[in-house]
């Protein structure tokens, strides 16, 4: 454990050192039905795009949460986060710290409820702050502790054509932002893939909006009410103040729920990211997505190129 002053360079360290060769798993579902237009588009556009916002966890990047054929077994996971326990003394076995977490989770969640949030999030260091077996953790263990853990237990790669549609975007000038269900840590995940922050890479400061500091998670219309009002008024370099409306901001997500259903009551065009079987959600059975079609169907992220150009 380190009281190392650059916290943030060894977050994004950790990322690096357990970094996984993860590639999208084709998805074999016809999804004719959950959008509009699918590729080619030709002339059947929803409409000028003006900005582009992005989902990160099954979007921008390969999550393998939830995923049974990973690399490795469980039970080899399991020894990497015993070792990780024993390196910060944590005196519980890896099934306890992880039942006391999601206790606590829920636990929260419940009070955000009975505070009027219909889709409460928390800040996942306070989380493990809370618990008995970490409190002798100061701040900067607890943040390592909380990157590290999430690396294992939730690997991530990029997605392929990352990098070339996020160029596409900057040769085009459009303003870039996220809404995202994420944590601290996630936007280290970006240096550690690409060397870059996500300002570097072209993300606007006002339009970089995550679940933890809100408050509020997918599908929580408060995010997209945050986008729709910080658009309004978007300061945007070489451009000086911009408004753009939620019907010129198109919204990439992989979940018809949480992405697609949320963007589109706040009027946001939407495009629903069907990339990857690991992380595609058409949410067939939820009466709000039964009959719901988002405007573009993206099978890969390069077809936002297409899109955009």
């Amino acid at each position: 454990m380190s009281s190392n002053p650059s916290i943030s360079d060894q977050i994004v360290d950790i990322h690096r050192s357990n970094a996984q060769q993860l590639e999208p798993i084709p998805v074999n579902e016809d999804l004719g039905d959950r959008a509009r237009f699918a590729p080619p588009f030709g002339k059947s556009a929803a409409g000028p795009i003006e900005a582009l916002v992005f989902d990160i966890y099954g979007t921008l990047v390969i999550s393998a949460s939830g995923d049974i054929s990973l690399g490795e077994d469980n039970r080899s996971r399991e020894h990497r986060i015993a070792r990780l326990l024993d390196e910060y003394d944590v005196d519980a076995a890896p099934g306890e710290i992880s039942a006391a977490m999601k206790a606590a989770i829920l636990a929260d969640h419940e009070a955000g409820r009975k505070r009027g949030i219909e889709y409460p999030e928390v800040d996942i260091r306070r989380i493990w702050a809370g618990l008995n077996e970490l409190s002798h953790l100061n701040d900067d263990d607890i943040a390592l502790f909380a990157t590290e853990y999430e690396t294992l237990v939730n690997p991530v790669a990029p997605m392929p054509g990352f990098a070339e549609v996020l160029e596409c975007a900057r040769r085009r000038r459009l303003p870039m932002g996220i809404v995202s269900n994420a944590q601290f840590y996630t936007p280290a995940m970006f240096e550690a893939f690409l060397d870059q922050s996500l300002l570097s890479l072209g993300f606007h400061p006002d339009l970089m909006i995550f679940s933890y500091q809100e408050g509020h998670g997918k599908p929580s219309l408060h995010l997209y009410e945050v986008l729709a009002r910080r658009l309004s008024s978007l300061e945007h370099p070489g451009h000086g103040f911009a408004s753009i409306s939620p019907e010129r901001c198109l919204y990439v997500g992989n979940d018809m729920l949480k992405d697609v259903w949320a963007a589109a009551q706040m009027g946001f065009q939407t495009a629903f990211f069907a990339g990857d079987r690991r992380s595609c959600r058409p949410r067939r059975d939820d009466p709000r997505c039964e009959n719901l079609q988002a405007d573009y169907l993206l099978h890969t992220l390069e077809d936002i190129c297409d899109l955009i150009s």
